[in-house]
């Protein structure tokens, strides 16, 4: 297969993929999930989480292995650099914390810190997010488009998915009304995604964007935010 025919190839199950992902998403958050979180702490606990691995990570290593014949693990920089990634990870993650602390502090004059949040925020936010979010987003769709159209392009479109993604919880929860709420958001995600982009690059592993990923949510929710 020629350079063209495989850019061409790449998109094509890219594009078939992202209709599919997004619309399985949309479907689940509005109408499956709020019967689960009605349901027993332990379903809301395993089900939810276990739904998330299956319709997020599960497909996009399946891709990998059986349709782009890669071995995913090794594509997505789970695999290598662990060292160097889990360095630079905790270092930016601790400059995550304090970022978003100070902010918090500066916008609403007061600082109230509990890590003490629920255990679903705990379990799927904090410590399963990367395994989520970070391996479909940055190990396999942002390397994907790149291979088609260059890094450029595709930092530039994994950042605008990273951020529609979120809109069927947001929609759930009434924020996707929600003025401010929204401004924030269309411009801290895109460029939380294109940091996380230019980290992978440098360190190699994606366990320096598992971490930040974590970091940051366990910030957002120990602060109420």
């Amino acid at each position: 297969m020629d350079d063209t025919k495989k850019k061409r190839y790449i998109l094509k199950v890219l594009t078939s993929y992202l209709v599919v992902f997004y619309s399985i998403w949309a479907v689940y958050t509005i109408l499956i999930e709020p019967l689960i979180e009605k349901g027993p702490l332990l379903l809301n606990l395993i089900g939810g989480n276990f739904i998330k691995l299956g319709v997020w990570t599960l497909p996009s290593l399946i891709l990998l292995k059986y349709v782009f014949e890669e071995k995913p693990l090794d594509y997505v920089k789970l695999s290598q650099n662990r060292l160097r990634g889990l360095a630079y990870g905790s270092l930016y993650g601790v400059v995550i914390v304090v970022y978003v602390s100070v902010s918090r502090f500066l916008s609403s004059g007061e600082l109230k810190f509990n890590p003490f949040f629920s255990l679903d925020s705990w379990i799927g936010g904090v410590l399963l997010i990367g395994f989520t979010e970070e391996i479909v987003f940055r190990g396999f769709l942002l390397q994907k488009f790149e291979e088609a159209m260059g890094s450029k392009y595709a930092n530039a479109i994994t950042a605008v998915l990273f951020l529609l993604i979120h809109f069927p919880k947001w929609y759930m929860q009434g924020n996707l009304f929600m003025v401010e709420f929204m401004m924030n958001s269309i411009l801290f995600i895109p460029l939380f995604s294109i940091l996380m982009a230019v980290l992978l690059k440098k360190t190699n592993s994606l366990w320096t964007c598992i971490i930040i990923h974590s970091a940051n949510n366990f910030a957002m929710f120990a602060l109420g935010a």
